[in-house]
């Protein structure tokens, strides 16, 4: 017996992978593909990555895009598909919006479209920025050359099915930053004689309190989030003479990111030179802004409406990041939001699970988004 969407769904809740080690979820994704006849498919495409197209490769391309990868949290449902792998869970709906293309890839193989061709594209390692990018790198994917790109991000605290989107900015330009100041340690009795970073690290958390704006209606709107810190080490008769803090800052779009970055980078060498520090900084898992095209906006408005869903504009980006930003700033499309319930847990909770009631919303607004291309 065929596995419903539902079964689908519910096994790949059950086996989470974490980002770039997604070898098992894109075997069973490929077994589930083998029954929808794609006319192609690639695998190990940025890493553990798939593409399938479905239709004649001389018409218009849509591609739609789902993420491989979970989260490295523990699950507190008890359900019984549960994460069976603990301190590894689906907790960001990416089961969910798998199943949703296999869905496409079934409901195209009962009744495919002429004048149109499909790609399905099962992204790894999203939730560490660097999947997209990896994809987009490789042979097979930089020579596509599609008409749009579609994805989804399901959106607890909306009601089921509703539909989310915006112009330009769907999801805010986001990237980490470390500091490490190096210097010389001194006995705790004379910390005049240590270059020591204590100061430098705790001016750069005052600083990043008066840099945050977190409205995100307004223009400026810029987060900048200490997430980690190290001065020293269990030591109570020395001075410190080396640390680092960690930020994550993210900001509308990637212009105001990257003018806060400078800011900070520049009031941190400020602070290393006048406490006689070595300053070295990186930048790690960047995520662009998802800069929705506003004729693709336009084109999902009008399939939702088709299909019977609610479309509610957004007035702000999402404070979150999402590489399928890196597959916008290529090709024109959009990322959709669609809300997941009113009551559903926020997103990378322990209570988190993907509603199953929300797999065929996505699977008829997708089709729909197919059948408005066809010549």
């Amino acid at each position: 017996m065929q596995d419903t969407l539902i079964d689908i769904r519910q096994t790949l809740h059950h086996h989470p992978d974490l980002s770039g080690d997604e070898q098992a979820t894109a075997e069973r994704i490929l077994k589930w593909l083998e029954p929808t006849q794609p006319h192609s498919v690639q695998r190990h495409i940025g890493g553990n990555g798939i593409l399938a197209l479905f239709g004649k490769d001389t018409d218009p391309l849509v591609l739609f895009r789902a993420e491989l990868d979970a989260l490295p949290i523990r699950e507190e449902n008890d359900r019984p598909y549960s994460s069976g792998t603990p301190g590894k869970a689906h907790l960001c709906g990416h089961d969910g919006h798998m199943t949703i293309l296999l869905g496409l890839a079934q409901r195209w193989h009962k009744s495919p479209l002429e004048g149109v061709q499909m790609g399905l594209l099962f992204q790894p390692a999203e939730e560490t920025g660097q999947g997209a990018a990896a994809m987009l790198a490789d042979p097979v994917i930089a020579g596509l050359d599609p008409f749009r790109i579609f994805a989804y991000h399901n959106i607890p605290g909306a009601p089921l099915g509703q539909v989310l989107i915006k112009k330009g900015s769907m999801t805010s330009a986001v990237h980490s930053t470390i500091f490490k100041f190096s210097g010389h340690s001194s006995h705790a009795a004379e910390p005049q004689l240590a270059s020591s970073p204590n100061r430098a690290i705790a001016q750069l958390l005052l600083a990043a309190e008066s840099m945050t704006r977190p409205d995100r209606t307004e223009e400026g709107f810029t987060i900048v989030t200490p997430v980690h810190t190290r001065i020293g080490s269990l030591a109570y008769g020395t001075t410190p003479g080396q640390g680092e803090i960690h930020f994550t800052l993210r900001a509308a779009d990637n212009t105001r990111l990257a003018t806060l970055q400078t800011l900070l980078s520049a009031f941190a060498s400020k602070l290393a030179k006048q406490d006689h520090l070595e300053l070295t900084h990186e930048i790690l898992e960047p995520f662009p802004a998802s800069i929705n095209h506003a004729a693709s906006v336009k084109q999902v408005e009008i399939a939702a409406a088709a299909v019977g869903l609610e479309v509610e504009g957004l007035k702000a980006p999402y404070g979150w990041g999402e590489d399928m930003g890196h597959f916008l700033a290529r090709w024109p499309g959009a990322l959709i939001g669609l809300g997941s319930g009113v009551d559903q847990p926020p997103l990378h909770h322990p209570s988190y699970d993907f509603p199953d009631d929300l797999i065929q919303p996505g699977v008829d607004l997708f089709f729909q988004l197919l059948t408005q291309v066809q010549r």
